[in-house]
């Protein structure tokens, strides 16, 4: 997985202590062992990233987790 990100030169951060577990964690979802059904609420394909990120700063109650999705 980190080299599809990489390959396509794309960064993921985090801003939390927990930052140096997504390989992990992508892991773990990749296995079925994290069950991500009603944790996304949105689901945005890259295209369309600024209006993600202005719905996210939107303060909307309805948005958990947004997705970007790249094909």
């Amino acid at each position: 997985m980190p080299e599809t990100i990489t390959s396509k030169e794309l960064d993921v951060r985090g801003s939390r202590l927990q930052n140096r577990k997504f390989q992990q964690v992508i892991d773990l979802v990749k296995e079925g062992k994290v069950d991500l059904n009603h944790k996304i609420s949105h689901t945005f394909p890259m295209e369309k990233a600024q209006e993600a990120f202005d719905f996210a700063d939107s303060g909307d109650p309805s948005i958990r987790k947004i997705v970007l999705t790249m094909a």
